[in-house]
């Protein structure tokens, strides 16, 4: 039912407001020096404010503002209530101890019969701790999410490890929250475990004075991986910030850079060992000038089965390049066996054809699957057999061309019908560029939009082999694609 009376219903709202525990604050409308009286507070506002109402009462609320309090929060709140709107806002408060808290607080007017303005009802919150929680999970989550991207998008070692250092500045940054500046400094060198560090490479660490602090960023065995230090703009900022946070930071980011150290370490013998089983990229032909690369896919340590060779006759020279299914070492292992069993038939002088065949057959008793390409040069011409492999792109200044090549089955998928053997003019000058799908293709694209760009790619190129291969290899069609990719390329000189 109702109130029974106006009297009623005023002293029920005053008591709900007293026992609220929403710190309210009424005041006078008047927005010019020295500011609004306030006129009520409630227990709530005397608790979040740290004093009496003898202390509050006929004061404005600028008694809370101080240094840190923001320009811009505050001329926006001018700008609503003196045109009559609510205000909602968020910045750095003082309590009448000076003490500083983040307060998020609305305004609204409240208007007499006639529609005037005469009096402002704020509620306001203090969100400090609520927001120093949520800037600590976003700085761990920017940690996290750098090391994600490293990982995932490898370049150089000191490249991948100023982007993860920047990104640390950034997650710290986060967490002060403009109340100062933040600078990190990392091991220079991943490649190196660290366990040569000392005690005395790294900062004391604590408070050094009192507008400064640092935490040392230790690697899992002790040894001194970095500092994370921070300096404050004064002491009130150095109150203000979460040390606790950043103390939490820094242990994120020590575990962070260990794991960014034995990635990197892993991701090195990856390498190692994918270029291991692969040969020198240098070959020594006579009547040609060769260049070969290999770059692993965007995966960092997952290693692939990618492979190129030259294979050099009595009377002939076979130039080989395949592409294992799959990464990882299984890949890898299963490419340095085909490439073996297709060197040694290769050597003993078999036909084109029947090495395709050969090694198919191989494939299909062992349960391997991979495309390869051979070509054979055979006077003035070029023998070409493909299983299942992109075809070959020939370079005969000032033209270029994709080899019209019937592609076979791949290994491993049991050739019902023989492999088809092409051939081709292969003349003095000319430029064969073979290549493994990596270099070609991307996802949601026809495969012949990335074999025109090769072939576009190759004619704007030197036709000095190795220039070639450099210039294929660094305008590659999509630089952030996971497989790895090989690169032959040959050019006739005699």
């Amino acid at each position: 039912m109702p109130f029974a009376s106006d009297a009623e219903q005023i002293r029920v709202l005053a008591a709900a407001l007293e026992q609220s525990t929403t710190a309210t604050c009424i005041t006078r409308a008047s927005l010019d020096q020295p500011g609004p009286e306030i006129v009520y507070v409630n227990q709530a506002y005397l608790d979040l404010m740290g004093g009496s109402r003898d202390e509050v009462l006929g004061r404005s609320p600028r008694i809370m503002q101080g240094p840190h309090t923001e320009r811009a929060v505050l001329d926006r709140l001018r700008a609503d209530l003196g045109a009559g709107r609510t205000f909602e806002g968020e910045t750095v408060n003082y309590r009448l101890d000076g003490s500083p808290f983040l307060i998020r607080w609305r305004i609204d007017p409240v208007r007499d019969e006639a529609g005037e303005i005469i009096f402002f009802v704020s509620s306001q919150r203090d969100v400090t701790v609520e927001r120093r929680h949520e800037r600590r999970l976003r700085s761990v989550e920017m940690v996290d999410a750098a090391l994600r991207s490293v990982m995932l998008h490898p370049a150089e070692a000191g490249v991948d490890l100023d982007h993860f250092s920047a990104e640390v500045v950034d997650a710290a940054d986060e967490i002060v929250a403009g109340f100062g500046s933040v600078q990190v400094t990392v091991a220079p060198d991943v490649h190196e475990p660290l366990d040569g560090a000392t005690a005395g490479d790294a900062p004391t660490g604590g408070d050094h004075d009192g507008l400064r602090r640092s935490w040392d960023l230790s690697s899992a065995t002790g040894s001194f991986a970095g500092a994370l230090t921070v300096t404050f703009d004064d002491d009130v900022s150095r109150r203000f910030v979460d040390l606790v946070g950043l103390s939490q930071l820094a242990e994120r980011v020590s575990s962070a850079l260990d794991a960014l150290f034995e990635y990197e370490r892993r991701r090195q013998l990856a390498i190692e060992l994918q270029e291991s089983l692969l040969p020198d990229r240098r070959f020594t032909r006579p009547g040609f000038e060769i260049a070969a690369r290999y770059v692993p896919g965007a995966t960092g340590t997952q290693i692939g089965g990618d492979w190129y060779d030259v294979i050099a006759g009595e009377e002939h020279t076979t130039f080989v390049i395949g592409d294992v299914v799959g990464q990882g070492v299984g890949a890898a292992a299963t490419m340095g066996r085909i490439r073996t069993a297709t060197e040694v038939l290769l050597q003993r002088g078999h036909h084109l054809a029947a090495v395709a065949a050969l090694v198919d057959r191989y494939c299909v008793e062992e349960g391997l699957m991979a495309t390869m390409l051979l070509a054979r040069h055979v006077g003035e011409e070029l023998h070409v057999v493909s299983a299942g492999h992109l075809p070959p792109v020939m370079v005969s200044p000032p033209d270029v061309s994709l080899l019209d090549v019937v592609p076979g089955p791949p290994l491993g998928a049991g050739a019902m019908a023989p492999f088809e053997l092409v051939s081709l003019p292969f003349a003095l000058g000319d430029v064969l560029v073979m290549f493994t799908d990596g270099l070609a293709e991307t996802p949601g694209e026809p495969i012949d939009v990335g074999l025109d760009y090769v072939r576009d790619t190759a004619v704007c190129a030197s036709a000095d082999p190795e220039s070639m291969a450099d210039k294929l290899i660094a305008n590659r069609r999509d630089p952030t694609r996971r497989d790895d990719l090989a690169v032959l390329v040959c050019r006739r000189t005699t």
